[in-house]
């Protein structure tokens, strides 16, 4: 486990722990972007039918520029995941699709509101139960989104060429995912960046490190793992 220390106050406090490389990252940031860019357009599109009549050419403006929003973001996204794969991000996405019974637990007796069953259930590996499940909503809402829109972008350059059946069944579908998707991603920022015994994680999303301490109380199993993998890395000296 690669430990960074700091020369102010109690330095095994300001220890800290790899928890996700570039790539990863860049997936995560990547996706987030290109997702609230697609919501709110989507959303513009859905609340206010004026944006639909905005005509340039054959097309309607807002709707082509969503659509094809939607595909490149899906080719970029989809190219990140390739590159990364053996940087990072298919080791992660291998944690997170991997269940045990512990997980399944967690999720049965919801720890965070059964404090007292907390124990029981760790040490936890690298993601939670809770972060386990997002991810795959996450992955079955985006390929969701693609298919439907998909079918609806097709639908617009080939100007209404498909069956109407299809693409009727389609819409329904993706306004109800992206609605789902809407939900999921508000729960994701409050257990990220407000709730008091999770936000700390977002540190290690955007920096790439979380604290030790912080990473053994909740990831504790995946801590002990990296902790017998790597060689430990000495605490720079306090002062000059």
């Amino acid at each position: 486990m690669s430990i960074d220390g700091h020369a102010s106050g109690n330095r095994h406090d300001k220890a800290t722990i790899l928890r996700f490389r570039p790539a990863m990252r860049l997936l995560h940031w990547a996706h987030t972007a290109a997702f609230s860019l697609l919501l709110g357009s989507g959303l513009t599109l859905y609340f206010l039918p004026k944006a639909h009549t905005i005509i340039v050419g054959p097309y309607r403006l807002i709707p082509l520029l969503h659509g094809l929003l939607g595909a490149l973001s899906t080719v970029l996204l989809l190219g990140v995941v390739l590159l990364g794969w053996p940087r990072g991000i298919g080791d992660d996405i291998k944690k997170a699709l991997a269940w045990d019974r512990k997980d399944l637990a967690r999720l049965l007796v919801l720890p965070m509101l059964f404090p007292q069953l907390r124990e029981r259930l760790q040490p936890q590996g690298k993601y939670a139960s809770a972060q386990k499940v997002n991810v795959l909503l996450t992955i079955a809402f985006a390929g969701g989104l693609a298919v439907t829109g998909s079918v609806l972008l097709a639908q617009m350059l080939s100007r209404n060429a498909l069956p109407i059946d299809l693409v009727g069944h389609s819409l329904d579908w993706h306004d109800l995912l992206a609605f789902a998707a809407a939900l999921v991603l508000a729960a994701h920022v409050y257990f990220a960046a407000i709730h008091p015994g999770t936000r700390a994680s977002l540190r290690g999303m955007i920096t790439g490190r979380v604290s030790a301490e912080w990473a053994k109380k909740h990831y504790g199993r995946w801590a002990a793992r990296q902790d017998k993998q790597s060689p430990k890395a000495k605490l720079p000296p306090q002062g000059g």
